[in-house]
């Protein structure tokens, strides 16, 4: 299952350039898709192994910022 997730990253990142960067519809509704797809097979290898396996990275970091700066902005300023 590692293997399908990490060859699905591979084929998201090496063509979604070519199809006009992804920016129609029809190509950004299957990167979508793929995404999808990652998140349902990250599901699932956490249901088969039990736990929930979360390493302490710098990507994970990074990946946390994002996200706090994400939040950070949809607060409304007066």
């Amino acid at each position: 299952m590692v293997r399908t997730t990490e060859a699905l990253v591979l084929v998201l990142t090496c063509l979604s350039p070519w199809p006009f960067a992804s920016v129609q519809p029809r190509y950004e509704f299957l990167l979508d898709l793929g995404i999808a797809l990652l998140t349902v097979l990250w599901g699932a290898r956490m249901l088969l192994a039990g736990t929930v396996s979360w390493r302490k990275c710098p990507v994970t970091a990074c990946l946390a910022a994002l996200v706090l700066l994400g939040l950070a902005q949809s607060i409304p300023l007066p």
